[in-house]
């Protein structure tokens, strides 16, 4: 990945990294070793690794795993910390870029984002890594792993609009987080592949895609999730399979997903540095 070196990218991953170890590193939540590696991240990137070595959904599930784990870190270290064992406060989602209803209309777009990559409590984090595990390597093996990460953010973003702004629509703000959204997309995709595909082989596709979907939405009954979200990015995941070829059309264009892949990167990058500068900075 040698183009990945002083690339606008990289330098707001470094930036991240490097925001988070001193803040480990001051909280004594880890060694001098830490901010070494950040340091010879800055220099090599990511050495020799290509993204076409990257597998995204382990990707995914661990950056949720990372994410649950800092938050319940920094609830906890704080004076004020409002956290508990197992699950994180409202407060806390809110400053690690929970999707918050007057935040989005103050200009905050980049919580639309952030907010797939974090959850309440452990619960719902297992149940999405789950899902992301059974579900992510089939969308992934049927339309390729560019295709699959702008599946996942788009629907993701998608889910989250559609759930924030019908609520507001009748004067309810919400806080929303949580992966579903992306979920039901990867869903929603997979459905409508299976019928556009047909057969017994596509109607096997679909009958698997349909099971979880039911499955979803009874688990977000009962805890009280948010089916809107869920019907937000299954609705993207549908439109998505039907303008979006397969992977199997590898010569498709090729170059144009490259760049997709990029971008959504590009966008994940720019939004967790968003993150970071509202957690440390932009803080009364």
């Amino acid at each position: 990945m040698r183009g990945f070196l002083g690339s606008p990218v990289h330098r707001v991953a470094v930036r991240i990294f490097r925001s988070v170890s001193e803040w480990l590193i001051a909280r004594n939540l880890a060694t001098e070793r830490l901010r070494w590696r950040v340091r010879r991240f800055e220099e090599r990137g990511f050495g020799e690794i290509s993204l076409s070595q990257v597998n995204y959904p382990h990707v995914l599930i661990g950056l949720n795993v990372f994410m649950m784990l800092l938050v319940l870190v920094f609830s906890v270290s704080r004076p004020d910390g409002t956290g508990r064992l197992g699950s994180a406060s409202s407060v806390d989602l809110f400053r690690f870029g929970a999707a918050f209803t007057p935040s989005i209309f103050a200009g905050q777009f980049w919580r639309l984002i952030t907010a797939i990559f974090l959850h309440g409590d452990f619960m719902h984090l297992l149940f999405n890594c789950v899902a992301i595990y059974v579900i992510a390597p089939r969308i992934e093996m049927v339309y390729g792993r560019q295709r699959f990460l702008a599946l996942y953010l788009l629907t993701g973003f998608g889910g989250n609009s559609m759930s924030i702004f019908l609520h507001a629509l009748y004067g309810m703000p919400i806080l929303l987080v949580g992966a579903s959204g992306s979920i039901f997309g990867l869903l929603g995709a997979g459905a409508i592949y299976g019928l556009r595909m047909g057969g017994p082989h596509g109607q096997e596709i679909f009958k698997f895609m349909m099971t979880w979907i039911v499955i979803g939405v009874l688990y977000s009954f009962m805890v009280l999730g948010d089916n809107l979200a869920h019907a937000g990015g299954a609705i993207s995941g549908g439109l998505f399979a039907q303008f979006v070829r397969p992977h199997a059309v590898r010569t498709y264009h090729s170059r144009f997903w490259q760049m997709m892949e990029w971008a959504c990167l590009a966008l994940m990058a720019v939004c967790f540095a968003l993150m970071m500068y509202h957690l440390f900075v932009d803080q009364p």
